[in-house]
């Protein structure tokens, strides 16, 4: 063998398609569930986990998607305002402090796990280009519910005191 040159990395069975595996059918790798389990463990509210179930929904959409597909157009500008949807429904659950600052952490990590392969990676990419080449603009939501669940009423009540906080100062 050469210096310097290891073992060819073996390929988790979670790895080795495009897809993954969702044995459950709830719309979210199972691989990516145990790890939401074990990472976001006592850090999130209720709510705040539903939004990022409601985000690793859509990052497992964009890879169940056929890109070349013309005829996907539609689904996939639709699962990018999905996506911004999410995007919005985080910021209205978490806030803008440092809450906010969490949520963007692990969103990079469900990011990371999600897209962990190259081939994943370069899907990801695509989807992009393909939802910026279909003429997709982002919306400002601002104040438009766009979460995918109901809102508890424990969080709508932290909510209003955080929009009452923000009028004060």
């Amino acid at each position: 063998s050469l210096m310097g040159c290891g073992e060819p990395k073996e390929v988790s069975k979670w790895d080795m398609t495009l897809r993954g595996i969702d044995d459950d059918n709830d719309g979210i790798r199972d691989d990516i569930t145990e790890k939401m389990k074990k990472e976001f463990a006592n850090q999130l509210t209720e709510d705040e986990e539903k939004v990022m179930i409601q985000h690793a929904q859509i990052f497992q959409r964009i890879l169940d998607m056929d890109l070349t597909d013309p005829k996907n157009k539609s689904a996939i500008l639709l699962t990018r305002q999905h996506l911004d949807d999410a995007m919005n429904c985080a910021i209205y659950i978490f806030g803008d402090d440092l809450r906010y600052h969490n949520y963007s952490i692990m969103l990079t990590q469900l990011k990371q796990w999600y897209f962990n392969t190259q081939i994943r990676k370069d899907h990801r990419k695509e989807f992009s280009i393909r939802s910026v080449e279909y003429h997709y603009k982002a919306i400002p939501l601002e104040g438009v519910y766009t979460c995918d669940f109901e809102i508890s009423e424990q969080t709508k009540k932290l909510i209003a005191i955080r929009e009452e906080l923000k009028k004060q100062q």
